[in-house]
């Protein structure tokens, strides 16, 4: 669950109800930059929400509460599972900020490990393992020759944990 803007409201706000909008929206009645994609990408509206962001005056301060079911999720089991070969990484930027570096999009996963879905799935995953190592020798001081040899020697070929594809 989140909150998302509808930044083309205020043009419709003066005749239209939210709910009435966000009808629309879905109908492809009307476009809207934000809204339209979450509703294309099988995300659903379940609430308005009204004085959700004080500034925003193209939503004209309304959001909606929208709900993702990630058919991809497996609770946590005890019994043995192999272990993923695979990362799937959902992002949605806020407020449309571009990420500059590839530090910016793991201090948002490492912010949201352990809440939702997404994190439950990247947390465990090699790759958020070798950034974490990556940040743990930067912080240690170590050199870059040393991280690398640290990475090599737990993700290379001659781990017999690690699948490496041809």
């Amino acid at each position: 669950m989140f909150g998302g803007r509808i930044p083309n409201y205020y043009k419709y706000a003066d005749h239209m109800r939210p709910k009435e909008y966000i009808e629309k929206v879905r109908s492809r009645q009307i476009y809207d930059p934000v809204l339209t994609f979450q509703l294309s990408n099988d995300f659903h509206v379940r609430k308005v929400m009204m004085n959700y962001l004080p500034n925003d005056e193209e939503s004209k301060h309304c959001a909606t509460l929208l709900q993702w079911d990630n058919i991809y999720y497996q609770p946590p089991t005890t019994d043995y599972v192999d272990k993923k070969t695979t990362v799937r990484v959902g992002l949605v930027q806020w407020q449309m900020r571009p990420y500059k570096t590839l530090d910016d999009v793991f201090e948002l996963l490492a912010w949201n490990q352990g809440i939702g879905f997404f994190s439950s799935e990247i947390g465990p995953s090699a790759l958020f393992q070798a950034y974490k190592l990556i940040k743990n020798g930067e912080k240690q001081g170590k050199s870059w020759e040393d991280i690398c040899s640290a990475l090599r020697e737990k993700f290379g070929e001659k781990n017999p944990e690690m699948q490496v594809l041809n």
